[in-house]
């Protein structure tokens, strides 16, 4: 039997465990509570005699920390219990969802995918015939590809939201299958504890005996490591991160991307989100190293020209090479206020766009400004949207069919707004680096000589290279898969394990430097 998730055993079992914690909480503090008053009392001398001492060391050594422990552990189980029921919340919509059922629907619905667009593509030859001879009745042919489509979009919508269960069941199973384990451990040791000390025996002289008896559970139960996991991240985040380092956005665009795209996907089905983050993907305009350059054309009197945006912010660099490039006026016919009325101007519309577009006036309509140098100042819509204005406030009450539209519009739009310093996402897509670097350089010494060691992440092949220079001829290059490191002291013994004289004679602040770096990048590629 495969992975399968019940909403309703999900929260049994979340509410027999609250139960079992309120219950264990109150024996612990109980337990606690008498031992410590036992030992007290034994040694203020209100009891006395060899029992009573043989007592006091046997709880003051082994039960009290055992009961500590098991205080931990339950403490532990409490707070993982809160990130589980985070990870219950994102599945709990869909009630049940078994694996292997999703996988066989989301087979099928491809295979009837795959008909459907076959069907298609004969019926527009057959209409293209059709039309080329300029007879038969076309109607019914018409009719058929409307059909088909309405089927093929209705087929898409079903393999999106069968992906979205099958993706977020998985995620909950790697998230919750973290947790627990270290607590259940204890759980374990002190069951196997508590048969024990009913065999321990106690001398003439009042000292406890364990001869004959394993104490191996007791040094177990004191080296058990508790880890407490928090909640991992939700899916929409998960997936916002992925594309941005699909797009291997800068740190700046990155913060930008990340603002945009969680606003804009607010209130929409998790089924829809990557049809939202595609056509959004597809109408931003690149520069060559990784950020969201956006162009707004504008026309103030007799003169055209553009606002260049840089991940949402006003560039006044960018604006002025631009229009440079398109010969544009624009610059010299506002003067020398030109840096701040074009900035101001990209403000005041950012509260604009949404408002306009939901009265209806779409992709044609306009924002017309009012300048303090006399004249008004035109942006059209569609441009205005694209540059990043507001992107989420723009469509975020909008339904995921016009959104998209909008989109497309958008892309349409600034399609042929290209300048040196941009590029279209397909562009991008082809050009953009495969990997990630880290902070600037660690200073080492490569066979006697001053080097620089670079960490990168690469996210292709789930990896850290390690590495000085550039290209094969690197003397330094090595590659550390992420399925290796679970935390920053994995990373050191990974070093350590590797034998290369160049990383294990760098000094302390160096390795460890080396260390945050490697640890950032594993990081993002998990993120």
């Amino acid at each position: 039997m495969g992975l399968r998730y019940s909403s309703t055993d999900s929260e049994n079992l979340m509410q027999a465990m609250n139960n079992n914690i309120a219950i264990a909480k109150q024996i612990m503090d109980r337990l606690s509570s008498g031992c410590d008053h036992l030992i007290s009392t034994v040694d203020s001398g209100e009891l006395t005699g060899a029992a009573y001492t043989a007592g006091r060391e046997l709880f003051a050594e082994v039960i009290v920390p055992s009961i500590k422990k098991l205080q931990t552990a339950v403490d532990d189980i409490q707070a993982e219990l809160t990130s589980y029921q985070y990870a219950d919340s994102v599945v709990s919509e869909y009630g049940i969802l078994d694996l292997d059922q999703l996988k066989e629907q989301l087979n099928n619905r491809y295979q009837s995918l795959a008909l459907v667009e076959e069907q298609l593509e004969s019926n527009s030859q057959l209409l293209t015939q059709l039309q080329s001879f300029l007879t038969g009745n076309s109607d019914h042919l018409w009719e058929q590809i409307f059909l088909l489509k309405d089927l093929k979009r209705q087929l898409e919508l079903g393999i999106r939201d069968l992906e979205t269960r099958i993706q977020k069941l998985e995620w909950f199973h790697q998230d919750v299958s973290r947790y627990f384990l270290d607590s259940l451990v204890v759980l374990q040791l002190a069951i196997q504890g508590a048969t024990a000390l009913h065999q321990i025996t106690v001398d003439a002289n009042g000292h406890y005996n364990t001869t004959g008896i394993s104490m191996a559970w007791f040094s177990s139960l004191k080296g058990q490591d508790i880890q407490t996991f928090d909640r991992g991240d939700d899916p929409k985040l998960s997936l916002i991160n992925q594309n941005i380092r699909d797009l291997m956005l800068s740190d700046e665009a990155a913060r930008f991307y990340r603002k945009e795209l969680t606003a804009l996907l607010e209130g929409k089905p998790a089924s829809e989100w990557p049809l939202i983050i595609q056509a959004v993907n597809q109408a931003l305009t690149f520069d060559h190293q990784g950020n969201i350059v956006s162009l707004v054309p504008i026309n103030v009197g007799s003169n055209d020209g553009i606002i260049v945006l840089k991940n949402g912010t006003f560039d006044e660099e960018l604006t002025k090479q631009g229009n440079e490039e398109k010969n544009s006026q624009l610059l010299e016919a506002l003067g020398e206020q030109a840096t701040q009325i074009l900035s101001g101007v990209i403000q005041i519309t950012a509260g604009s766009i949404g408002t306009i577009l939901s009265a209806g006036l779409g992709a044609t309509g306009g924002i017309a400004l009012s300048l303090p140098t006399g004249g008004t100042a035109t942006i059209p819509i569609a441009s205005a949207a694209a540059a990043g204005i507001s992107l989420s406030a723009t469509f975020v009450a909008s339904g995921t069919a016009a959104l998209v539209d909008g989109l497309s519009e958008i892309a349409l739009a600034t399609k042929d707004l290209q300048l040196s310093f941009t590029q279209s996402y397909d562009h991008w897509q082809a050009t953009k680096p495969t990997s990630k670097t880290f902070g600037k350089p660690v200073e080492g010494r490569i066979n006697g000589r001053k080097a620089k060691i670079r960490v990168d992440a690469e996210p292709d092949s789930h990896s850290i290279h390690i590495q000085t220079g550039g290209g094969k001829r690197s003397p330094l290059k090595v590659d550390i898969p992420i399925s290796e490191i679970t935390d920053k002291n994995s990373i050191y013994r990974v070093l350590k394990d590797l034998h290369i004289p160049e990383v294990r004679n760098l000094g302390k602040g160096q390795l460890d430097e080396l260390v945050k770096k490697i640890w950032n990048a594993y990081q993002w590629l998990k993120s």
